[in-house]
């Protein structure tokens, strides 16, 4: 897949948002009004899903051991700003299985987790977003987890592909 960022405003972008039937929770209202999304990042870029499987893992890993073994395989992290165009231009994700949308405290099903770099050691603040799709609404959701908190085998996560030389 491949997806374009574009130099919007937060408030620009939360109207496109909206216009596209995107909905968001508290928490990735937190991480688009905050000082590490820049409105100013743009370009092109082509990504990729995997499950932890996919990465080699045999048992549920945290998101740094995740992270490192993506790293390591070739993948690259996606900016902070990707998700919620990815979440707008990538409407067709399947359905989630549930609608249940919060108080889980686990990796919702068909939920596609944007790897971007961890922003903050703050535990309370958001580590990064999530795109699910519940009861045919496209959600962009934060989500919060601490460093020893372990992601199922099946989770899903979204990397950038390195530019091809």
């Amino acid at each position: 897949m491949e997806f374009e960022i574009q130099p919007k405003s937060v408030n620009e972008l939360a109207e496109q948002l909206v216009a596209t039937g995107v909905q968001t929770n508290k928490y990735a209202q937190v991480l688009l009004e905050s000082n590490y999304y820049d409105p100013a990042v743009s370009g092109r870029f082509t990504v990729e899903l995997v499950n932890l499987s996919d990465l080699g893992f045999d048992e549920p890993a945290t998101l740094q051991h995740v992270y490192e073994r993506a790293q390591a395989t070739g993948y690259c992290l996606c900016p902070l700003e990707l998700a919620p165009y990815a979440r707008m231009q990538w409407l067709e994700q399947a359905q989630s299985k549930t609608s249940i949308l919060s108080g889980t405290h686990s990796m919702p099903d068909s939920a596609v987790n944007v790897a971007t770099p961890v922003l903050s050691e703050d535990n309370t603040f958001p580590k990064g977003f999530y795109l699910r799709v519940v009861d045919g609404v496209p959600w962009l959701r934060g989500y919060r987890c601490d460093d020893t908190y372990l992601f199922p085998l099946e989770s899903c996560f979204m990397f950038v592909l390195p530019p091809e030389n």
